[in-house]
């Protein structure tokens, strides 16, 4: 299984110990909230693209992908009403998907709740501007060995693309390679399938996997609701990333780890079990 985790879960944790702790752990890759490492003005430099290869090289972690794509500068807004505001959202989009590909390609999921909702345009309006941002950066995501992944999340936190079913037709309109889906765990508040229904119906948009618990925390036993869930990841031949994401800095990041690595441990015992390969190989 391809393991990785979330870069802002280790908060203050300087990036070269935050790999060092994944590989000694056993994890695989890390993904990156690029506010955590950028500038003032949300770009992430030559000179912090080139720590994160550095940190990335020396502890044998491979590069996991980026979110929270537009959490940082203030005042990015994919879906405005003032066209200026919404270029400079996805110039700073294609930006980190230039960056994806310097760190050897990857993907970017879009959630960035806050970013994307319709504010002073409808909800069809929206939608339409995430259309139009989407085909624009087909190119460039193409050209970087990278992919723009779809974030459905509920309703709750945004009123544009909160079911992986609408993900699913945006990504079907937009119809390129370099735009996809991905699946979390804790955003299925708006779904009326199954964890394992979901990934079943929609295993053909499914190009990332954020591990976490309903509530936003980290499992820590192989309920029945995670074992089909993974069994049927396996079973649609998934090898993506399954990263951690939870959703706050715990005190003691190095428990969490060994923990969420106990949990996966079982998971790839049960899938034996079960007689399904392992993910990822």
């Amino acid at each position: 299984m391809k393991r990785a985790v979330c870069n802002e879960l280790f908060g203050s944790v300087p990036f070269e110990e935050t790999c060092d702790l994944l590989a000694i752990n056993g994890f695989h890759g890390i993904e990156i909230a690029p506010f955590t490492l950028a500038a003032q003005d949300g770009a992430l430099r030559p000179r912090s693209v080139q720590r994160i290869r550095r940190a990335l090289a020396d502890s044998g972690i491979a590069f996991a992908g980026f979110h929270w794509l537009l959490a940082h500068p203030a005042g990015l807004h994919a879906t405005a009403a003032d066209a200026a505001v919404r270029e400079a959202a996805w110039a700073h989009l294609k930006h980190l998907v230039e960056v994806a590909g310097e760190l050897g390609g990857g993907p970017l999921v879009f959630g960035s709740p806050r970013q994307r909702t319709a504010v002073d345009v409808t909800a069809a309006q929206a939608l339409a501007y995430m259309h139009e941002g989407l085909a624009g950066l087909c190119g460039t995501a193409a050209g970087c060995g990278s992919a723009v992944l779809m974030e459905a999340l509920p309703k709750r936190t945004t009123n544009v693309v909160n079911t992986l079913d609408e993900a699913s037709q945006l990504i079907a309109a937009v119809g390129c390679p370099g735009v996809g889906g991905m699946f979390d765990f804790h955003n299925c508040a708006d779904e009326l399938l199954s964890w394992s229904e979901l990934i079943d119906r929609y295993a053909g948009i499914i190009q990332h996997v954020h591990l976490n618990t309903r509530n936003g925390g980290y499992p820590r036993r192989v309920r029945s609701d995670y074992r089909c869930a993974f069994r049927q990841l396996a079973a649609k031949g998934y090898r993506g990333w399954v990263s951690l994401e939870i959703f706050h800095e715990p005190s003691e990041p190095a428990q969490v780890l060994q923990d969420t690595a106990r949990f996966l441990d079982r998971v790839e015992a049960q899938l034996v079990e079960d007689g399904i390969s392992r993910l990822g190989k």
